[in-house]
């Protein structure tokens, strides 16, 4: 409902068991960048009609034990709806 709070959150399993690993979070709306959105947790405070949209996550985890770094941009892939009551 709009003006109420509203958050969604990325989440990565498995991570954990790679020493060293960081990871790093990106978020999209409706396959756009969001600027400054680069948490885990995604807040919307108050929550507007203009935050209507699908939202996705990608997700990019390093470690110096992978000789590169592994993303997933299908990370919690959620749509906001609001409507008039």
């Amino acid at each position: 409902m709009a003006g109420s709070m509203y958050s969604l959150t990325c989440t990565v399993t498995g991570a954990e068991r790679l020493t060293g690993s960081t990871i790093t979070y990106q978020w999209f709306k409706d396959g756009v960048m969001v600027s400054g959105q680069t948490m885990e947790t995604f807040s919307f405070t108050p929550l507007s009609f203009s935050d209507a949209g699908r939202y996705t996550c990608q997700a990019t985890v390093m470690s110096s034990l992978l000789s590169g770094s592994i993303t997933n941009t299908s990370c919690n892939s959620e749509d906001v709806t609001l409507t008039c009551k």
